[in-house]
């Protein structure tokens, strides 16, 4: 019984490693694939030039805004369309 006492004093610990860890898999799902198709189509990239920086800035990004992300892992269809729309913006063709 001590890890149930232990879970109820410290929700915000838990709290903090669940959304870590599931930014990372975002990072992991959404992120990675789309900057391996930049990577191909276009290697001058900003993205791809820059690559540490640029996978720091969208970790950021990904902290703040990961609820919204959430759908986007969770359903596949749109996972490939925050996919394409990212490459495609990535590129600037939106």
């Amino acid at each position: 019984m001590y890890y149930l006492s232990s879970i109820k004093e410290r929700p915000m610990e838990i709290f903090l490693a669940i959304y870590i860890s599931g930014v990372i898999t975002a990072m992991y799902a959404l992120y990675w694939p789309a900057w391996k198709i930049i990577r191909a189509v276009n290697p001058d990239n900003l993205l791809v030039r820059k690559w540490l920086l640029s996978t720091i800035v969208v970790f950021i990004m990904f902290l703040f805004t990961f609820p919204v992300f959430i759908l986007a892992l969770l359903f596949p269809n749109k996972t490939q369309r925050f996919i394409n729309g990212f490459v495609k913006g990535a590129n600037g063709e939106e």
